[in-house]
């Protein structure tokens, strides 16, 4: 990872859920439910209050990213976390791609480690951004809290096993689940020295989580867990001299078009690492920073536009740079 922070997106949205909703705690709760909900106690509630892991959205939203990559961008050669060099050694495949956590790993017998520059490199672009076992990646993801003032709702429901060759319910099979039937989440996503593709990765995940497309936590094939997304904030911030870079707000830089020759060359980042935009809200100075709000809603949709068009041609040359 770059020892320094020269530019970095953020983005808050608030999450709710559209359908019954439920990421079970692995504790057991004093009311006895097999699958009850996970709590948290950060304001001192005695009965806890319900919350959306960050590990949780962050692991659906990498998924689904991978399936959107595969799909749209297969240049691109995404990993499979699923399918390891000793796997590719045995089932020569032309649609699956080692998992760059395993192929960038030092083998027996070999000495040293991989330098980050070495590791960000020849990552693919996921694990680029989500991480891998070896490179922490550039996206960060907290837990999602309730809004201030929000109540939220939690049913209890009845479930039971299926018989796999029936089909119908499995005799003594039955158990309960806690279920989220309303409240609204604040989620917030970091994106640190980012190269001008990964905001448009980032802008297809906003646009599918406002579109219903995304769901997390348990049953997700039997009809729970759908979310509904709503930015409300993004803001743009470059931490850079300014008597050493002169910044162009109808542009969106990044961190290859921030950097000198000799650190660019290392991660294999570009010099045209910037896109234009065609609807650019003034870039203000704020303290050390340089920052531009997004936040007028139109305003948000042609970033997320110009953002997605520019990861689609990155992509779609992937293999030439």
């Amino acid at each position: 990872m770059l020892r320094k922070l020269v530019n970095h997106a953020e983005i808050e949205m608030t999450l709710r859920p559209v359908e019954p909703l439920l990421i079970a705690s692995g504790v057991p709760n004093a009311t006895g439910t097999d699958l009850p909900f996970v709590l948290t106690y950060r304001r001192s509630a005695d009965a806890g209050e319900p919350y959306l892991p960050g590990s949780s959205l962050k692991g659906v939203l990498r998924s689904h990213a991978e399936r959107i990559s595969r799909t749209m961008a297969p240049k691109a050669r995404v990993c499979d976390p699923h399918f390891h060099p000793k796997d590719a050694a045995k089932e020569a495949s032309a649609l699956r791609v080692p998992f760059c956590g395993d192929r960038l790993r030092p083998r027996k017998g070999e000495d040293g480690k991989w330098e980050s520059h070495d590791l960000y490199r020849q990552s693919c672009p996921i694990c680029r951004t989500f991480g891998s076992t070896v490179y922490r990646g550039r996206l960060a993801l907290g837990d999602a809290y309730l809004k201030d003032g929000e109540v939220p709702r939690i049913e209890r429901r009845d479930g039971v096993g299926i018989d796999r060759f029936s089909g119908g319910a499995s005799r003594g099979v039955k158990f309960e689940m806690e279920v989220l039937t309303q409240g609204a989440f604040r989620a917030r996503m970091r994106l640190e020295n980012f190269e001008d593709w990964q905001l448009g990765l980032l802008a297809l995940l906003c646009r599918d989580l406002e579109d219903e497309m995304i769901s997390i936590g348990h049953a997700t094939t039997r009809g729970l867990g759908r979310l509904k997304g709503l930015v409300e904030r993004l803001d743009v911030m470059y931490i850079v001299p300014p008597t050493k870079h002169q910044l162009d707000e109808k542009r969106v830089h990044g961190v290859g078009s921030l950097l000198e020759d000799d650190e660019r060359r290392l991660y294999g980042f570009v010099n045209d690492d910037h896109f234009s935009l065609k609807r650019a809200p003034a870039l203000k100075p704020q303290g050390v920073r340089r920052v531009q709000s997004f936040a007028d809603a139109e305003v948000r949709r042609t970033f997320f536009d110009d953002a997605i068009a520019r990861w689609s041609e990155r992509m779609d040359g992937w293999m030439k740079s």
